[in-house]
């Protein structure tokens, strides 16, 4: 399993329905895939990432760092984001499982029917 981030729009639109029905948000799946393959990440990065507002990043791993999901390391001089890993869990394997199966089912074909002509 090899899920390459940021998700390409297909990839997308099978993730993000389970995603918002599973934890009442469309970026959620996305961000955690990005923390159970990273070492280490940052707000930005998850934003990025999961193609959401830097301020959902923020109140998203901070809910994480609460529930002990993740922790956030200690900062080094001079720097000023604040990185995160994840806390080992059985949850981040889950996670990737799901959304690796949800990217494997094949994708009913989307076809725009045109307008009929007038006769």
């Amino acid at each position: 399993m090899n899920i390459e981030l940021p998700l390409d729009g297909n990839q997308r639109s099978q993730l993000r329905p389970v995603s918002k029905a599973l934890f009442h948000s469309e970026y959620a799946l996305e961000a955690f895939l990005l923390m159970a393959r990273e070492p280490r990440f940052f707000k930005g990065q998850v934003a990025n990432a999961a193609g959401c507002a830097p301020n959902f990043a923020a109140s998203f791993l901070q809910r994480l760092e609460g529930e002990q999901l993740i922790e956030r390391l200690p900062t080094e001089d001079g720097q000023r984001r604040h990185y995160f890993r994840k806390v080992n869990s059985p949850v981040w394997d889950a996670l990737v499982q799901l959304a690796d199966s949800l990217l494997q089912q094949p994708q009913e074909a989307q076809v725009s029917r045109l307008p009929q002509r007038p006769s």
